[in-house]
């Protein structure tokens, strides 16, 4: 009896990359973006007790995050798209995605995101830009993780 191949397809395929970068970066932007929003209505509203919003409404609003996440991704979603060619850049030159690749793709998706931001104070402030690269950072390291994980037999 002949046996099934378990051979799988190389990690480091191009397709696979892409794949990974676009919709495993919109997936887990929109779970930053999600997290991000209810940790700030959860410290204003209830550990600050915020007396222009009740309580009902914040939980209303933490029940309405995965929606707003969803959208903020679909307005700002240059900086995934642009992660994923810089990926893609990457495997075609390396054949693989190295850790030391995010050093690159991190600032380039922070500054993209925040050229995408309509509103931003003239003189920049290093607290805003520290605030995108904690909102990238799980996304860029989410995508790599995702992409050069090996299951285990």
């Amino acid at each position: 009896m002949k046996k099934e191949s378990t051979t799988k397809p190389p990690v480091g395929s191009m397709t696979r990359t892409v794949l990974i970068f676009l919709f495993g970066g919109f997936i887990l932007t929109v779970a930053v973006y999600a997290i991000n929003d209810i940790c700030g209505i959860v410290w204003i509203d209830f550990v600050h007790y915020n007396p222009h919003r009740s309580q009902a409404h914040a939980l209303q609003l933490i029940a309405m995050s995965p929606i707003t996440g969803l959208i903020l991704t679909l307005y700002y979603s240059l900086p995934v798209i642009v992660g994923a060619m810089v990926a893609a850049v990457f495997q075609r030159i390396l054949g693989r995605i190295p850790f030391y690749s995010l050093a690159v793709m991190l600032p380039i998706c922070v500054f993209t995101l925040y050229k995408q931001i309509p509103s931003r104070p003239i003189p920049i402030e290093y607290t805003d830009i520290l605030g995108l690269f904690i909102l990238q950072l799980p996304v860029v390291v989410g995508c790599w993780w995702w992409n050069n994980r090996t299951s285990k037999n």
